[in-house]
């Protein structure tokens, strides 16, 4: 069966969930599914300084939005996604928004930081961002990485090496401190 997992409910992350009979999200963000995105709140982020390359020819920017969708399974820290061959843990990371997770697979060694941790610019402030609790949440990732042969984010760059969990959250760390990392 099909699940789709939301990493957090931003809109660039749940666009086609209506598609979709089985939808997971941590129960801290599953009341704005129904709401899904108005073309309004999204005509901004297709400005031509967001995007690398040309919009296909049947996409309309005058009419598109996400409908509305409904979790059916909440997420929450230590839950496990069986996925048969591989288990892939669910470790509530708030501070890019208030439901975010991302997902340990132990077996792999690897950490699937989703939009919490990536090698780019890390949403901290704005939106539903929260520095001090965003600086937690890094510092238990940073924790993680001894046992971690690799760390993939979901934009930029995908991959890291482990040890930059530990370098944003120094510079989170510096950033509430008042010093520019």
């Amino acid at each position: 069966p099909i699940l789709v997992v939301n990493s957090h409910t931003h809109w660039d992350h749940i666009g086609d969930n209506w598609r979709f009979d089985s939808i997971a999200v941590h129960a801290a963000e599953a009341d704005r599914l129904p709401i899904g995105a108005s073309n309004e709140e999204l005509k901004p982020w297709f400005a031509p300084e967001h995007l690398r390359g040309t919009l296909p020819a049947s996409f309309s920017l005058d009419t598109f939005h996400i409908p509305p969708s409904h979790a059916t399974q909440m997420l929450g820290d230590g839950d496990v996604i069986d996925l048969g061959n591989r288990r892939l843990e669910v470790i509530h990371a708030p501070g890019h928004s208030p439901g975010g997770i991302v997902l340990l697979d132990r077996g792999a060694r690897w950490l699937f930081t989703t939009d919490v941790a990536y090698p780019s610019v890390l949403y901290a402030f704005g939106e539903d961002a929260d520095l001090e609790i965003y600086r937690h949440t890094m510092r238990r990732l940073a924790a993680l990485a001894p046992d971690l042969d690799g760390v993939s984010g979901s934009h930029d760059a995908v991959t890291m090496p482990p040890g930059m969990l530990e370098e944003m959250a120094d510079a989170l760390d510096a950033i509430a401190a008042g010093r520019h990392p």
